[in-house]
């Protein structure tokens, strides 16, 4: 596939890596909702919409004192209309980026793909996860961990969702430590990140308040290219959520397709038509084939479908 990938566009980069970009606290979650239902606060409409919020919204946040909630109205520059607390509270080893996160993907999954059930901090066996993603017709899971704070033993981690037939997909924050960015807006790699390029996933950051994604990626001869090992930093493209889209193998977006990454397995015809979240297992060798003849063995997606396809035992592989 012939990627059209351009230099990415300087200002959507600033601002999706903004430490003000991520400072307004702007969604809430609607009281008596099942599963719980979120709310996102516009620019300019603090005072229209402070009787609802205090009526019928609260704080996303399970661990906080008291959820009830006011809007405040910004007029100055670069600030913007946000929901305040009605009395000074905290959220227990979580922070404010990480919870306004886990809202916005939850929203875009309930709308996106009504047909799963998507919870925060659930327990899957022996691993609590920050959203855990279940399709009721075919029984298969997928844990999303969204990332700000360093992160040690990520193999372990993810070898643990392994093993608990979970399939595990992690998100990085836009700022804070997982977003070590230089002036022109390019970002080093973490332990985790390099950890994640090793096993041919994509990198992806996460910006709540613009309600963005980021696929990271590099510049190898005069064309973008998967990272590999050997890159320290990466750019970014940057593009709405609603770009995502859920597969077999995690969240993938319109880059992570146009640069050649593993998809997903097309859906055949079964039992449930709508189960569009981790198809039938019995088809992704046949999709693991089909990678490694369009990449070739040399190229890291096309290494990692192979590496796959023998760890499964296929004949001829």
């Amino acid at each position: 596939m012939e990627c059209s990938l351009s230099a990415h566009t300087t200002d959507a980069v600033e601002r999706f890596l903004s430490d003000a970009g991520e400072s307004g606290f702007i969604w809430a979650r609607i009281r008596g909702t099942s599963p719980p239902a979120y709310f996102h606060l516009a620019h300019g409409a603090a005072e229209e919409m402070r009787r609802y919020t205090k009526d019928d919204l609260e704080c996303p946040a399970d661990s906080c004192g008291d959820r009830r909630l006011t809007t405040v109205r910004q007029t100055r520059p670069g600030r913007r209309d946000h929901f305040r607390h009605f009395v000074k509270t905290s959220h227990p080893g979580e922070g404010l980026n990480h919870i306004q996160a886990k809202a916005l993907l939850l929203r875009w999954l309930a709308s996106a793909y009504p047909h799963v059930d998507a919870r925060d901090e659930v327990r899957a066996e022996d691993r609590v996860a920050d959203l855990l993603v279940s399709n009721p017709a075919t029984g298969n899971r997928m844990a999303i961990e969204i990332q700000y704070s360093p992160l040690q033993n990520w193999h372990a981690r993810s070898a643990s969702y392994a093993n608990m037939g979970v399939v595990d997909q992690w998100i990085f924050g836009s700022q804070g430590r997982q977003a070590k960015r230089r002036k022109d807006d390019t970002l080093r790699l973490t332990p985790p990140q390099r950890a994640l390029v090793r096993e041919t996933k994509p990198l992806l950051w996460i910006n709540p308040v613009t309600e963005e994604v980021a696929t990271g990626f590099v510049w190898r001869d005069g064309k973008p290219r998967i990272p590999t090992a050997s890159d320290d930093w990466v750019d970014l493209r940057v593009e709405p959520l609603t770009n995502c889209r859920l597969t077999l193998v995690g969240i993938r977006t319109n880059t992570t397709l146009e640069l050649g990454m593993a998809e997903e397995v097309k859906p055949r015809s079964t039992r449930h038509p709508e189960a569009r979240l981790v198809e039938e297992p019995v088809y992704e060798a046949e999709f693991l084939i089909s990678v490694l003849d369009r990449m070739g063995p040399s190229h890291p997606t096309g290494l990692g479908a192979l590496r796959r396809l023998r760890e499964q035992g296929v004949p001829g592989y």
